[in-house]
């Protein structure tokens, strides 16, 4: 089952990318797999996350209540 599901998912992104005229990954290794699911049509850039997260210090998890990330 959820193999049907995952290539629906696929299915539907790709088609998304072809109509799309400028995509932006968050690396490299996103951007090459956008452009193998988009095809040529798509200008597609890699803008890496621009947070150094060496240097970031974890929270406290909230308890109240669902969490999205």
């Amino acid at each position: 089952m959820a193999e049907i599901e995952w290539r629906k998912v696929r299915a539907y992104e790709a088609d998304a990318y072809r109509r799309c005229q400028l995509i932006y990954a968050v690396s490299d290794v996103d951007a090459r797999e956008i452009r193998q699911m988009a095809g040529p049509g798509p200008r597609i850039e890699a803008v890496p996350i621009a947070v150094d997260a060496a240097d970031q210090v974890a929270g406290t998890p909230w308890r109240n209540g669902p969490e999205v990330l």
